[in-house]
């Protein structure tokens, strides 16, 4: 039976009647109350059982003192017999929380919806003006043969995801493999990491690229890399043009000034993750524990724009930069101070500036304080060295090199 809340109930405006039922003497009953299928609120806070003639009238209650004496005491002992029932389930329960196993690990990923169907056009990306309907299916432009067909029972998102991955995809490995070189090199092969297409520039070595690409999707039982991105990252690290120094020769400059051609190596500041990991590794703070959630107790700093915001800068970690929260209002200021990535947009290739306020937050910031003093804290610990030592076990610490001559002087 079912029961439309959303009515007036015509019985003294609180109930509605759901029927009539046949009750064996003797024989227990159940009433199971559900609200399978339903929308919006859903409030059942009485049912009342009502015995009615064949007519189906209600039938009159003796009102003598035995009898009603008699149906008080029946209840109170229903009620007695129930908090008893309630109390041993309660026990039951927490019994079994101390006793539970630890939880499973979570993870958030997609699903499809029961009723699957083509969507509507929203109208200048506005989700609330739609329009017409559109079949699912691939870009045809974008296809190297024929469109694979989705079946009117699934999303489609399987389909696309066999498409990006498949071997005879002519983007998908050389995009992965030109950041990846991008990445260790300093310069893409394709300079414009985010943009394969017309706009985009041209690789400065085609052949290059695609015997990477090639190489990452083939299979490792065919020499290939079958790909694992670690593979790569050892491919290119083992060669020589990633073994070259930055050392500055006049003829080649004349000749290739921007290095297209790789004839030196790139010269390249430190990104924002690993300027902050260095001091923390140079001071001796830096924790290498695995485990532990590193959002635990942020929850309303994520929520909300309040007066404590400041509270995510007490709280400074010492994890590595690759485990710290991004909360996109409240960046730490030592990673947005060095172009780091804005975390609402894809960035393939960061941009990389020299600026005043790099030189003042490596003045000013506590952060960059603290580590300062830690490292000084360590180094002048060891007693009973000379200065040029100290200077020299200072650089070897910092730099992971020797101060020369001239540095040993204005030390």
């Amino acid at each position: 039976m079912s029961l439309d809340q959303s009515r007036k109930p015509p019985i003294d405006n609180l109930f509605a009647s759901v029927g009539s039922f046949r009750f064996d003497s003797g024989q227990p009953a159940s009433l199971t109350i559900s609200t399978t299928g339903t929308k919006g609120y859903v409030i059942v806070d009485a049912v009342r059982l009502v015995e009615v003639d064949k007519a189906g009238k209600p039938v009159a209650i003796a009102d003598s003192p035995e009898n009603a004496n008699a149906a008080v005491k029946q209840a109170t002992a229903n009620v007695e017999t129930l908090k008893a029932e309630l109390a041993s389930l309660d026990e039951q329960i927490e019994a079994m929380e101390k006793n539970a196993p630890p939880p499973l690990p979570k993870a958030i990923a997609v699903e499809d919806f029961e009723e699957i169907g083509d969507c509507e056009i929203c109208i200048r990306g506005e989700h609330r003006n739609r329009g017409d309907r559109v079949q699912r299916g691939f870009i045809q432009v974008a296809l190297a043969g024929e469109a694979k067909q989705i079946s009117d029972a699934t999303s489609g998102r399987r389909e696309l995801a066999d498409w990006i991955s498949s071997p005879q995809h002519p983007l998908t490995s050389r995009v992965i493999v030109n950041r990846v070189w991008y990445h260790l090199i300093g310069e893409g092969i394709v300079r414009s990491v985010d943009n394969f297409g017309e706009l985009g520039e041209r690789p400065t070595h085609p052949e290059l690229l695609d015997y990477l690409a090639t190489r990452f999707v083939r299979p490792i039982s065919d020499g290939g890399f079958g790909w694992s991105i670690k593979r790569l990252v050892r491919e290119i690290t083992l060669s020589h043009v990633y073994q070259m120094a930055s050392d500055h020769r006049e003829s080649a400059w004349h000749a290739d000034p921007e290095n297209r051609l790789l004839w030196r190596a790139n010269r390249r500041r430190l990104p924002a993750e690993a300027i902050r990991d260095s001091m923390l590794s140079i001071s001796g703070q830096l924790d290498l524990s695995p485990g532990g959630s590193p959002v635990e107790g942020l929850g309303t700093l994520v929520t909300n724009n309040s007066a404590d915001a400041d509270t995510y800068e007490r709280k400074e970690t010492a994890k590595r930069s690759i485990y710290l929260p991004i909360i996109r209002n409240e960046l730490p200021p030592t990673l947005t101070v060095f172009d780091f990535a804005d975390p609402d947009l894809v960035v393939g290739k960061r941009p990389v500036t020299n600026v005043p306020a790099q030189a003042l937050l490596m003045m000013n910031s506590p952060f960059v304080m603290n580590c300062a003093e830690q490292t000084a804290t360590q180094l002048l610990a060891a007693a009973g060295r000379s200065p040029e030592q100290l200077i020299a076990d200072t650089y070897q610490v910092t730099l992971s090199r020797n101060p020369t001559v001239a540095e040993v002087e204005r030390a």
